[in-house]
């Protein structure tokens, strides 16, 4: 049974972290911007041909940090994610459960 304090744990935690889920929604937005970007930097720089370039540009210092943190983005972002997902689904069960009480099944 959700109780209604955890009922008002998950309402509180949804309303504190839009805006939070919204900035690590941006940032993961922005890593991958910024792996394209360092890509195409570092494709320009490169010499030789377009398959020899492509299989080079990965290994760019500013190419790897940009994948590195783009992946750091993702966990931050799924974490807070699955979590909210978490508290909507408690909210769910709270409702369920108090329509059923309402209808004398519990």
């Amino acid at each position: 049974m959700i109780s209604d304090e955890q009922l008002e744990k998950a309402l509180r935690y949804i309303a504190e972290t839009d805006e939070p889920h919204a900035m690590a929604k941006m940032q993961l937005m922005a890593n991958e911007q910024d792996i394209k970007t360092q890509k195409a930097i570092a494709f320009e720089e490169m010499e030789g041909s377009a398959t020899e370039k492509n299989a080079k540009v990965c290994k760019e210092n500013n190419v790897c940090k940009a994948v590195r943190e783009w992946s750091t983005a993702i966990f931050e972002y799924q974490l807070l994610e699955n979590k909210r997902k978490r508290a909507f689904i408690t909210i769910e069960v709270w409702r369920s459960q108090n329509a059923s009480r309402r209808q004398g099944n519990i």
